[in-house]
């Protein structure tokens, strides 16, 4: 009945068209799309704990990551400097001003590294999360993945 129709009659698609397959060759290797929700959640859930870049290394981008995760040891190492100074050592970067300011400019330092912390976590999960994306169109597009 639908052996000579031009369209199909339910969803109106062409019928002399093929579908694109891939991986035909039964010798060729198989790989696997990475699971975009397994890659986001690498970069949170780890990244709380300072331990980034593990979600590109997930997705096969392993040297960015290892460098995310470099970036990611000094960033905490840096916090855990300034922690220490403001409530162990006492040390202030600015010195104790007339009106009993001690830590002011400990505390400012304080801050802009947990800014620069956050913000470094936020982007190396949606960078993982990016590249999964990616990772996985250039597999359904071509069989191969991009990297």
């Amino acid at each position: 009945m639908l052996g000579d129709a031009a369209f199909c009659p339910a969803c109106g698609c062409s019928m002399n068209e093929q579908a694109p397959r891939y991986n035909q060759n039964q010798n060729a290797p198989y790989y696997q799309q990475k699971d975009t929700g397994i890659t986001l959640l690498l970069g949170v859930l780890l990244g709380l704990f300072g331990i980034m870049g593990i979600g590109q290394i997930y997705v096969g981008k392993a040297a960015r990551g290892i460098v995310i995760l470099l970036g990611g040891f000094g960033i905490v190492a840096l916090s855990y400097v300034v922690f220490i100074s403001y409530l162990i050592l006492g040390v202030s970067w600015v010195g104790e001003g007339d009106d009993g300011t001690f830590l002011g400019g400990l505390i400012v330092v304080a801050i802009v590294v947990i800014i620069i912390h956050f913000s470094y976590f936020i982007w190396q999960a949606f960078d993982a999360h990016k590249l999964a994306k990616k990772y996985n169109e250039e597999l359904y597009r071509t069989g191969r993945p991009p990297w």
